[in-house]
């Protein structure tokens, strides 16, 4: 049902998606992007994203994570694995 509602880009939804990205962040990572914007998801996936990688069954959904990311995600994103 949280799928459902992430797709629908449903914003009480960012909450449940924020436990489950510091739970298991490999299932749930391309659903960021529909509730990027909301307090806590772009923060609980770039805290995970290096776990997730070294998953991998997950590996091909994060490495796609990108061209689903809005700009400005991207850029935070680049920044902070700059660093």
């Amino acid at each position: 049902m949280l799928r459902v509602r992430l797709r629908l880009r449903d914003r009480n939804a960012a909450g449940f998606l924020v436990e489950r990205l510091h739970r298991d962040l490999g299932p749930w990572c391309t659903l960021a992007h529909t509730v990027f914007y909301e307090p806590g998801v772009a923060d609980a996936l770039l805290e995970n994203l290096d776990r997730a990688l070294a998953d991998f069954m997950h590996r091909p959904q994060i490495k796609g994570l990108p061209h689903l990311l809005p700009s400005d995600g991207v850029r935070s994103l680049v920044a902070e694995k700059r660093v």
